[in-house]
């Protein structure tokens, strides 16, 4: 399911500003359909936060400190990995954070769909802390109230400021969605070539068919004497045969262009995306799909849950319909954590 479909079920939920963002995706959604061939791709995005840490019991901000997992989150990154073992992932990354890289490795040893190997990419890394970073988060928000901010948009010195990480992010999540995309009508160009000469091969045959029978026919009005008909007889009976033979070799191929074609039809699916990340960075993510782009919460999610962040190892999907300018979102879960039940 996309937005348009389900536009009913979350219109009470949306803020003037999100129904216009929707409105405005659909009337791009629409154009990029009229114009031909390139046409918008589905795909979807699941979205993890690394495992716990000793920091993060100790309520220590980390940024890009370089903290291991500890005991419990190599456990807890064990269960997301049970979780999504059936899932079929096409593209794999993680920050280059060994909190976040291992926790990914962890995921991907329970995945039995023989996941694509790990991509490394340091726009997924956590935000930049500065000067607070190895602090304790009390002695940080004591710092943010002096200085007359709130936690997070409090910047110490040294930090990141949000806008600053969530534009890596973004970067990050449209360069894929073009990938992605431009894998995907590639593909059908090249379906479409396929068709194109199956079809030009089948019409050659019949032109040349026809150019023969017109030649069969002027040969016949020239053999006058009964040896030249017997010899035209036997030519007759010969080019019927070699006719048939070319007609079976052209239906040979068109039927194997047909099954080249269909085979990759089948082959071709949607292409699932996982990303290891880390909480403060996730969330400036979310907040762009969902105030940003407009993208809808599941019934009965609370309009602030963007704005917190995941619990460690929670799980975060969105089925996206991508073109270069035209967005449909969809949030299937956000901060999914029943794999952590018992812990």
């Amino acid at each position: 399911m996309i937005i348009e479909e389900e536009e009913g079920v979350y219109c009470q939920a949306m803020s003037g500003q999100q129904k216009a963002a929707i409105e405005q995706q659909q009337q791009n959604a629409a154009t990029e359909d009229m114009m031909g061939s390139r046409r918008s791709v589905l795909m979807r995005f699941t979205f993890v936060r690394h495992g716990e840490t000793q920091a993060n019991k100790d309520r220590c901000i980390q940024g890009h400190t370089d903290i291991p997992l500890c005991q419990s989150g190599e456990e807890q990154a064990s269960r997301a990995g049970e979780r999504l073992k059936d899932v079929r992932f096409s593209r794999v990354y993680a920050s280059d954070l060994c909190r976040a890289s291992t926790t990914c490795r962890l995921i991907l040893e329970k995945n039995i769909c023989h996941p694509p190997p790990l991509i490394i990419d340091t726009r997924l890394r956590e935000r930049n802390f500065g000067s607070v970073e190895g602090m304790v988060f009390e002695e940080v928000l004591k710092m943010a109230e002096a200085n007359g901010s709130s936690w997070p948009q409090y910047s110490p010195p040294g930090a990141e400021s949000l806008g600053d990480v969530q534009a890596r992010l973004v970067a990050f999540f449209k360069e894929v969605c073009q990938s992605i995309y431009d894998k995907n009508n590639n593909n059908l160009k090249k379906r479409e070539a396929v068709n194109s000469i199956s079809e030009k091969g089948g019409k050659g045959g019949d032109r040349t068919e026809a150019k023969r029978e017109k030649e069969d026919e002027e040969t016949k009005k020239k053999k006058k004497s009964e040896e030249e008909a017997d010899m035209e007889e036997e030519n007759m009976l010969n080019e019927a045969k070699e006719k048939e033979r070319e007609k079976e070799q052209e239906r040979r191929e068109a039927k194997l262009g047909k099954r080249t074609v269909q085979r990759e039809m089948e082959e071709e699916e949607e292409e699932h995306v996982l990303v290891v990340s880390h909480g403060a960075a996730l969330r400036q993510l979310y907040l762009h799909l969902h105030r940003t782009l407009g993208c809808p919460l599941p019934p009965n999610i609370n309009p602030d849950t963007p704005a917190r962040l995941s619990p460690n190892t929670g799980i975060s999907t969105y089925s996206v319909r991508y073109s270069p300018k035209a967005y449909t979102l969809q949030c299937l879960c956000l901060h999914d954590s029943q794999h952590l039940q018992g812990m």
